[in-house]
């Protein structure tokens, strides 16, 4: 317990204290951000977005996401379609306004029609429709190619997902993590939704002063969000 307590206060103050991930949280409109590390501080990114899902669920905030959890007995790569048949159906859990029997019987046939990754991200879009605000943390890692052997521009494809939201009146607020230790992860890629790059430290260069602790309680979710349910809406280091 007392171990993640301390990972909590670690994840705490890095948020309390980076202005490009305060932006990126707090943005009133969709953004994306990259959470570097290199392959030898791998464990810290993975504590550090373990920790971010958990304060932010903590908050009452809707949070989607698939992280790496390969092991000796499973090392396969998914494929960017099995990446997002896991969102969706997160997505679909979680969204009450498409519980009813229209929704779901709908939900089902474009479900098992779906076949390219294009039609995969226009259901996460429809999944979507109804809720305020959603994160999603992505580990890269975890994933292989596309179905036809390409590489995958997340940065684009959600830039895609965002516009095309917005042309069918879906006015979900939807805040990207992507995360990577060790493919190549750049910022180069112009968007308006995209809040660039953070390199998550490895833990000897995090440092953690008494006046911090006096400002906000290591591992207190309310000390990195904004908790009232109606606002709904990440407010790193208030």
């Amino acid at each position: 317990m007392r171990n993640r307590r301390q990972r909590l206060g670690t994840t705490s103050d890095i948020l309390q204290n980076n202005a490009q991930l305060q932006a990126w949280g707090s943005s009133s409109q969709a953004s994306i951000i990259g959470i570097r590390a290199s392959f030898s501080n791998k464990s810290e990114a993975r504590d550090f977005c373990i920790n971010l899902i958990e304060i932010i669920r903590s908050a009452g905030i809707p949070v989607i996401w698939t992280l790496n959890v390969k092991t000796a007995k499973n090392t396969k790569e998914l494929l960017v379609i099995e990446v997002m048949k896991q969102l969706v159906l997160q997505t679909l859990q979680l969204n009450e306004t498409l519980r009813t029997e229209r929704s779901i019987t709908l939900s089902a046939h474009r479900f098992q029609s779906a076949t390219t990754e294009q039609e995969w991200f226009h259901l996460l879009g429809a999944s979507l429709a109804g809720i305020p605000r959603i994160y999603i943390i992505i580990d890269v890692e975890v994933l292989g190619k596309k179905e036809d052997g390409e590489e995958v521009c997340w940065l684009g494809a959600f830039a895609n997902l965002f516009e095309e939201m917005a042309k069918r009146a879906i006015y979900t607020i939807v805040t990207v993590a992507l995360v990577s230790y060790g493919s190549t992860l750049t910022s180069a890629t112009p968007s308006p939704y995209n809040h660039g790059i953070i390199d998550i430290p490895r833990k000897k260069e995090v440092s953690v002063g008494s006046d911090k602790e006096k400002t906000a309680p290591r591992g207190s979710p309310a000390s990195v969000l904004n908790t009232k349910p109606e606002q709904h809406h990440l407010n790193i280091g208030c």
